[in-house]
């Protein structure tokens, strides 16, 4: 039985071409290294004087008490200064991302959790970190192709799989990504399996709503097939799918990129998905083609702007 399983996974996983409700909670990558010391940089007013060295277990530590006290900008200051001063430091970079990530700062914690796979690429943890973020920035095909790099490593995550699945939804890859998911769903029932990964086996078969709820999403977005591309990322939006909607908004953009009503509707998107600066950009590319546009000024003001 394990065989057919392993051989339908390699099947799905070894193609050629390359939303979650709550993003998963990215994974911290722990090791054996000796400690490690943040070197000394010098102080703002350029005198001799260094700030304090500490291990980077140290600052990892300090890290991560601040975010399980919700202290989100000192957990991504003190990484930050860390990380500068020791910017060959795969852990410090992969703790980075992971402080951007609860933050929503998908795009940032992608280029993070990148640098922690070039300097160490044999650790899973950061490949796993990234795949997620790059699919909730909506770049479902790089998200797609690291988490082929994961699976190479840990062939067996059922979380990772469940992640492959959901990228090729999102670029509507419909046939690639039920099979990912019928995979899945067979690993989630194995507890030989999944009782190694994070979570366990009980976190493995909490994932058979959700594969549920991907195989409904799947034949919705079926259904939807021909219509324009505006009007399908509409309906996602309207139904709570933002990271499908901002993929098709994307599309639609390019598409058609005088259409200032849908730059508004794209920035909603982002807003609400707290990516803030970049529903910033939208409204202010309309604004720049009609200064008085009332959606976007509307949708600008509620950003705090003037």
């Amino acid at each position: 039985m394990r065989t057919s399983r392993l051989s339908l996974l390699l099947v799905v996983l070894t193609t050629p071409t390359l939303s979650v409700a709550t993003p998963p909670e990215p994974r911290v990558e722990t090791t054996d290294a000796p400690s490690k010391e943040v070197p000394e940089t010098p102080t703002a007013d350029g005198s001799d004087a260094a700030v304090i060295i500490e291990p980077a277990e140290t600052v990892i530590r300090k890290a991560h008490q601040a975010l399980k006290d919700e202290r989100y900008r000192d957990a991504t200051e003190l990484l930050t200064r860390a990380a500068s001063s020791s910017p060959d430091d795969p852990d410090l970079q992969n703790e980075l991302g992971v402080a951007l990530f609860q933050q929503r700062a998908f795009k940032a914690a992608a280029l993070a959790f990148a640098r922690a796979t070039k300097l160490r690429p044999q650790a899973p943890n950061p490949w796993m970190n990234l795949a997620t973020a790059l699919r909730l920035s909506g770049e479902a095909k790089r998200a797609a192709a690291a988490y082929h790099t994961y699976l190479q490593l840990r062939p067996m995550d059922v979380h990772a799989i469940y992640g492959l699945a959901l990228a090729f939804l999102d670029f509507a890859d419909y046939d690639k990504s039920e099979k990912t998911l019928v995979v899945a769903e067979r690993l989630c029932d194995d507890d030989d399996v999944t009782e190694g990964l994070p979570g366990g086996s009980d976190a493995a078969e909490a994932l058979l709503p959700r594969i549920a709820r991907a195989r409904e999403r799947i034949a919705l977005e079926r259904t939807e097939l021909g219509k324009p591309v505006a009007e399908r990322a509409d309906a996602r939006r309207l139904r709570g799918d933002l990271q499908g909607a901002l993929v098709l908004y994307d599309q639609a953009v390019m598409e058609a990129p005088k259409d200032l009503d849908l730059l508004v509707r794209r920035g909603r998107t982002r807003a609400a998905m707290q990516e803030l600066e970049g529903a910033r950009m939208d409204y202010e590319s309309a604004l720049a083609i009609d200064p008085r546009h009332p959606a976007a000024l509307d949708a600008l003001k509620a950003l705090g702007q003037p």
